[in-house]
């Protein structure tokens, strides 16, 4: 918990609002490149970029294929941070609103399915 408020802090809101709108996660490189890790180590070839609109194609697949409860919940997040909706903001506002989001995605019928889904690595 915590987390959209000291990522954030961390690589800024647009890096941080890509990472928690898709699920992304960091290769040693970038988490290295936006100050995530302190050190990384290298192996083989770095994969070739993709570029334009397939990245941006890419992006929003992975942003549609999610939960839409989920989606909500973290932009209301995101935005809270920002702008100290209702004067709570901080840390402190952002842990009780990650809760409450935590709290609505958990009274779903369907939010085990998501659960199993990451473990086994496969699409919801």
């Amino acid at each position: 918990m915590g987390g959209s408020h000291l990522l954030s802090n961390i690589i800024g809101e647009s890096r941080s609002k890509l990472a928690l709108l898709t699920g992304k996660t960091f290769d040693a490189k970038e988490a290295y490149e936006n100050g995530i890790a302190h050190d990384i180590i290298l192996k083989g070839k770095d994969d070739e970029e993709q570029k334009g609109s397939d990245v941006e194609i890419a992006l929003l697949k992975q942003v549609v294929s999610m939960h839409p409860l989920a989606i909500r919940s973290m932009v209301q997040t995101t935005r809270m941070r920002e702008d100290a909706m209702g004067g709570i903001g901080g840390l402190e506002g952002t842990l009780r609103r990650e809760a409450y989001a935590q709290a609505l995605c958990y009274a779903k019928d369907d939010w085990g399915e998501g659960l199993d889904a990451v473990v086994e690595k496969r699409q919801p």
